[in-house]
């Protein structure tokens, strides 16, 4: 019994060295490479300074991050780096639960067809251009309508924006 086991057993080691060799390197394929630091433009590494230290510890999900945002922050007008500063503000201060609602509220949202994301950024836009007080006189609306009615609302919505 012995001796028929021991070739079973080579099989078996063969075929994972053999299935860890070819499948390897289409895993690593999909697996971002690390960023080195010394490769990152020098006005990317200048955004990220604060990181330097600590570059190399980052997963380089982490890393590829950093370095998209660092370019798109260079990319901003005065305007838009100050607009990102005071929303950074606002996040800071919310509870925890807060930050998480807007989590999942973006994991939906990332998760709609284009369309549809396309359809709720020109909402949005067209309700940040509203006068101040209009936008406060919406959000009261809101806000003093009950769960039926907010569900009602939604229903009615989605049956307009179906025809």
């Amino acid at each position: 019994m012995k001796t028929q086991t021991k070739p079973f057993i080579l099989a078996l080691a063969l075929m994972a060295l053999l299935l860890n060799l070819f499948l390897s390197p289409a895993l690593a394929a999909d697996t971002p490479a690390s960023l080195q630091w010394e490769a990152l433009a020098p006005e990317v590494q200048q955004m990220l300074k604060p990181f330097a230290g600590r570059w190399d510890s980052f997963e380089p999900e982490k890393q590829q991050r950093l370095v998209t945002g660092a370019r798109r922050w260079m990319k901003m007008t005065p305007e838009q780096r100050q607009e990102a500063k005071q929303k950074l503000q606002r996040w800071r201060k919310m509870k925890p639960e807060q930050r998480q609602r807007i989590r999942e509220r973006m994991q939906k949202f990332r998760s709609l067809p284009p369309e549809d994301q396309e359809r709720l950024r020109q909402a949005r836009n067209r309700f940040k251009n509203l006068p101040q007080e209009r936008k406060e006189e919406l959000r009261d609306k809101w806000r003093n309508l009950s769960a039926d009615e907010k569900k009602e609302f939604l229903l009615n919505l989605e049956e307009r924006r179906a025809q």
